[in-house]
């Protein structure tokens, strides 16, 4: 049954863990809005709300707004660290 998009989905419970994310619980239906809202707690203790939609997109790394803006301020570094020296290697001498 793997691979076959019309297996049945586990559904999503309080206590189940997703990527850095642990679901708390499901927020009250808001009208107008298609899919649910999850209340989770991140493994940095950050409360957040996630849609079900992303929660079960394998695709996404799961974690609250400030895990992934340390994330990138960290790639960015990295990528300025990585152009230096390559600029550097480049110099003649050296």
């Amino acid at each position: 049954m793997n691979g076959n998009p019309l297996s049945p989905v586990k559904p999503l419970k309080p206590g189940d863990k997703i990527g850095s994310l642990t679901i708390l619980r499901k927020r009250s239906a808001l009208k107008g809005h298609y899919a649910a809202v999850w209340i989770c707690q991140c493994k940095c203790g950050v409360i957040c709300e996630k849609n079900q939609i992303s929660l079960r997109d394998k695709k996404l790394f799961h974690r609250c707004d400030e895990c992934f803006s340390k994330s990138q301020v960290a790639h960015q570094k990295l990528l300025r660290l990585d152009a230096m020296y390559s600029e550097k290697s480049k110099e003649p001498g050296i």
